[in-house]
């Protein structure tokens, strides 16, 4: 009998390793010798995967061997990757492999390590409902290459395997934490960029120690596209860098007969996430002993570098909204009460309050979880108390700003407001509101200053989709609202 605990993440994450050792890219039998230095002095490449060297490397389902098509071009590659400070590991498959007797495959691997000289393989899939024996094969793996490098695609789907249930979105991090890097998203059909799946699968971050990489050969821009528009390569290699992911090199010159002959049609293509890992490298070197590293440091820095680089995603670029009050239109919800009443004038919503009941309009908006700004100017004539209220996908009020007596309070979902830390001057009519609800977290400022940072309110956040603008009960007085803009996306 064996009794299994696990917690996670089982290990913890190594930043350094990340920035270094987390690029790989793919090797054939007739790929160019000079792709290895090429690779790793352009993009510190850290392994080559050695793909087609051997009979049935796709597989193996009918055999105990992996037979070396060409031994002497095998061993080559292997030396010259060894001389480029490369590390080269062999594609394998304990998924595929004609049974589940981890010893047996086990000798295998040992064979290739000890007669060929690799330091490592690739793992294309593990059982998935023997999950216990993908446990014992990733242990023993680590065993023979305790600083190798051991790659594990996983993305759980019954073609090609995942513990413990074969479905994308179930793993063990206790099998994973024995690999240096994790491949999912194959053949996965999922959208947009605050999609669930590349922000707590692919990444792998928060969830396991090994570096998470994406193919995402079926993630869509929207589900609202009737062309299915599918998020670009470099998109998702930049996306699943903002979730603590991090990318293969396909396509990066440097490795193929073809990127000898077009090297100007490679050259740009790794280019802009190098550019963004160099510059989160940087930040780790100044900031990585801070607190909540991830949270405050690499996570707001790696969304700011990225939305430039990103192309044909709306979506997943930051929007602008940008509300004119010049007419309402049927998605607006209004209500006021009597002796309250709400108006358009100049280009600016009024809301006028007796003390007697209050009035309020809803502003849809589609928002699913990303990084979300909203910004307006208020002018209060007399002393008006009003709301700025946040709605999830359900028409609940997930989080609201009390202005009162120039002073801001707000309240998240258990209720009750606080008082936030910033009183105002009379003249102080203009409020920048920056709210900020990107993973679930909230972080709020208001005219530049960071006034909540990391606050428990949202952490039961769906998604916003709604803001409420409005008065109070029992006050008196008006409240014109203008230049309201939302900024959503990555």
């Amino acid at each position: 009998e064996r009794l299994c605990i696990s917690v996670f993440p089982p290990k913890e994450y190594n930043w350094d390793d990340s920035f270094e050792k987390s690029s790989y890219r793919i090797f054939s039998h007739d790929s160019l010798l000079t792709g290895y230095a090429n690779l790793k002095s352009s993009y510190n490449m850290n392994t080559a995967l050695l793909y087609d060297f051997t009979a049935r490397a796709w597989g193996m389902s009918y055999s105990d061997t992996y037979t070396p098509n060409n031994v002497d071009n095998y061993t080559t590659h292997i030396d010259t990757a060894k001389e480029a400070g490369v590390t080269p590991t062999a594609y394998m498959s304990f998924y595929f492999w004609h049974n589940r007797d981890v010893d047996e495959f086990i000798r295998e691997v040992k064979r290739h390590r000890d007669e060929y000289g690799i330091e490592g393989i690739y793992t294309d899939g593990l059982p998935d409902m023997e999950w216990l024996a993908s446990y014992e094969c990733m242990r023993k793996l680590r065993e023979l290459f305790p600083d190798g490098s051991l790659i594990v695609h996983t993305t759980g789907q019954s073609e090609n395997g995942g513990p413990p249930l074969a479905c994308p979105d179930i793993f063990i991090p206790a099998i994973d934490a024995y690999a240096d890097i994790t491949l999912r998203g194959e053949d996965i059909t999922f959208f947009g960029s605050t999609s669930d799946y590349p922000k707590f699968v692919t990444s792998a971050y928060n969830a396991s120690n090994s570096y998470g990489v994406i193919k995402g050969n079926l993630w869509y821009y929207s589900k609202n596209d009737d062309s299915y528009t599918k998020v670009s390569e470099n998109d998702r290699k930049l996306i699943n860098l903002i979730y603590g992911g991090r990318a293969r090199i396909d396509g990066a010159i440097g490795s193929t007969a073809q990127d000898e002959a077009y090297p100007d049609e490679k050259a740009d293509y790794f280019k802009d996430y190098y550019s963004v890992l160099t510059s989160l490298k940087e930040n780790y070197l100044a900031n990585g002993d801070s607190e909540n590293y991830y949270k405050y440091h690499y996570s707001p820095l790696a969304r700011e570098l990225v939305r430039p680089y990103l192309t044909n995603a709306k979506d997943i670029k930051r929007n602008v909204l940008n509300i004119g009050f010049d007419a309402f239109d049927d998605t607006w919800e209004q209500h006021n009460d009597t002796n309250t009443s709400i108006s358009v004038e100049n280009g600016a919503l009024k809301l006028s309050d007796s003390g007697e009941g209050l009035c309020r309009v809803e502003i849809p908006f589609d928002e699913e979880n990303g990084s979300l700004d909203i910004s307006y100017d208020v002018n209060k004539e007399k002393e008006t108390a009003f709301f700025v209220r946040l709605k999830n996908n359900d028409g609940d009020t997930v989080f609201s700003i009390l202005h009162f007596d120039n002073r801001i309070f707000y309240c998240g979902e258990s209720g009750g407001y606080k008082e936030i830390n910033k009183l105002f001057s009379d003249s102080d009519n203009k409020v920048l509101l920056n709210i900020d609800v990107s993973g679930g977290e909230f972080n709020l400022s208001v005219n530049g200053e960071k006034l909540l940072r990391n606050e428990s309110v949202m952490n039961d956040l769906k998604g916003i989709s709604g803001i409420e603008l409005s008065t109070d009960f029992n006050t008196t007085g008006t409240v014109t609202f203008d230049n309201l803009s939302v900024l959503s996306g990555i």
